[in-house]
This record gives C-alpha cells, structure tokens and sequence, in this order.
C-alpha cells in the first residue's frame, strides 16, 4: 500500500464529522430513534439497501426523507408502491414527443433510473408488472428498457425502503431478500417523548 494523497484524510475526517453531526440532528428531531438513524447511515455508507419495517405512525418515512435530503449533491427519488405500480412510473414514461416521430423511448429524467438514493414506500406491495425490474434496479443497479436494447445503467448508492407489514408470498420474499439491512421501527416507549413531539 503506498502513500496516502496528503488532502484525502482531511476529506474523510470532513465527512466522518458531516455524518456524525447528521446523526446528531436527526436523533434530536426524531425521539428514541438514535440506532434507526446510525444504521441507515452506515447501510448507505456501504452501499446497501434497507427495510424500515413497522405499523403506520412509527415516522418511517419522514425519517427517511430527513436523512436523503442532508445527501449533498446526490439525486433523490421516492415512491409509494401500489398493486397497480406501472414499471414506467417507476423508471420512466414514454416519451410522447419521440412516440409522434414513430420512436419508442422513455424519459429518465426525474425516475428511479437517474436516482443516487431512493426512498421506496410499502415496497412489497410492488405490482407483478413492476417486480422483475424492481428486482433488477436493487440487485444489479439497472433498468431494461420497454422498447428493449442495452440495460440502463443506475447510479443508486443505496434504497431506504419500509413497509407495514412482511412480505407474504413468493413475489415479496425475493425482493425482502433483496434488502440487507432490516430495521424494526417501533411505537414511541417513553411516554414523556409523545409530549415532546
């Protein structure tokens, strides 16, 4: 192992002391939720996805929105899964303009598809159409066009992903399968913290 370049520590101890205060502020904002929000820290960090899994009001999504939005510079989408979840809602619409010309294409911009970090809510209710490219954007990080040709290629870092409840057939086991990082989000405990908030 050579020599380290003189600016890279200064840079990682930068963003060691930039990640330890977005842990701060948000175990401040979010009660009782401290090793929630060091564990989805250190999972994007790697490079891995997450689950947040636990009844409504538990501030899954919130918390996940909080922490994206301190990403500096990274693309950031969401999405609330539903039966009925069309891949191209996800990945991309036709594009109509090219669909006038006798071209079939899709836009990327603002989809799944350009995304570093992704925030995808009640992910095991992922439509069946939507399943196979859901599972290929998580695991191998690219999407296959509807028209067909070469995979797109996905920048995603990491998914924050969360649900309600776990998954319940074969569908959802391989997307659960798909997410290392499982975290159990809980009710409030402490009943002064319901006062506080």
């Amino acid at each position: 192992m050579g020599p380290q370049d003189p600016q890279e520590a200064p840079a990682a101890q930068d963003t060691a002391v930039r990640l330890r205060s977005i842990g701060h502020e948000l175990s401040d904002r979010f009660l009782e939720r401290a090793d929630v929000v060091r564990t989805l820290l250190v999972t994007l960090l790697a490079g891995q996805h997450s689950l947040l899994l636990g009844p409504p009001g538990t501030a899954k999504s919130e918390l996940a929105r909080e922490l994206t939005g301190r990403i500096v510079g990274a693309s950031y989408w969401e999405i609330l899964l539903s039966k009925f979840t069309a891949p191209t809602r996800m990945f991309g619409p036709v594009d109509v303009a090219a669909l006038a010309r006798g071209e079939y294409r899709q836009v990327y911009e603002g989809r799944a598809t350009t995304a570093h970090v992704a925030f995808i809510d009640e992910i095991f209710k992922c439509s069946t159409a939507a399943l196979n490219e859901t599972l290929g954007f998580l695991n191998e990080r690219i999407y296959h066009p509807e028209s067909g040709g070469e995979p797109v290629r996905c920048p995603l870092i990491g998914a924050i992903t969360a649900s309600n409840e776990l998954p319940d057939g074969e569908d959802s086991a391989a997307i659960y399968d798909r997410l290392l990082v499982r975290i159990e989000v809980k009710y409030l405990e402490d009943p002064s913290n319901f006062a506080a908030l």
